[in-house]
């Protein structure tokens, strides 16, 4: 229950102790899974005026409001006011990583917070409350996000989570 080096040897060294880490050939999508999702963003994009309010609406639930941008009319989300809230939710496009739960973690902050607050023990204790004491898991912070979003606000750690065996 730690955040893990997103450096690929260092995953492989794990992968080889815990094979439901994600190994060096794991840590992106598969080219067919990578192509559906770049065709999602591209399609989400021709609605909302970024991707940023794209993940405030789609995963946080916020509301949109019309704004004409490069003469098109798009969804836009306003965060004045909006508090502190972090969602766990599956990776629509995960990684193939076998007896393992790929999920994200996204945390918007308020006006007031900084990044720097949600510290890895903070993230780790977020985790673990979401996921359960007794859950095995390791979460880092993407190198090469391919979800570019303001990150002033807006955050998001790769979660992987031991499966259980059914």
């Amino acid at each position: 229950q730690a955040r893990v080096s997103s450096d690929v040897e260092e995953l492989q060294k794990l992968h080889e102790e815990h094979a439901w880490v994600p190994s060096r050939d794991q840590v992106r999508p598969l080219p067919d899974v990578h192509a559906r999702k770049v065709a999602y963003l591209v399609n989400m994009l021709d609605r909302y005026s970024t991707l940023k309010d794209m993940v405030l609406h789609r995963i946080f639930s916020l509301p949109t409001h019309t704004v004409a941008t490069g003469g098109a009319s798009r969804l836009a989300v306003d965060l004045a006011g909006v508090p502190t809230q972090h969602r766990l939710v599956p990776n629509r496009y995960p990684y193939q990583v076998e007896h393992s739960h790929h999920q994200v973690l996204w945390i918007l902050l308020d006006d007031s917070e900084h990044r720097k607050a949600f510290t890895d023990d903070v993230i780790t204790t977020t985790l673990r409350s979401l996921l359960g004491a007794d859950s095995e898991f390791v979460w880092y912070e993407n190198p090469k996000p391919s979800l570019d979003v303001d990150r002033s606000r807006l955050m998001h750690v790769q979660v992987f989570q031991k499966a259980t065996p059914s």
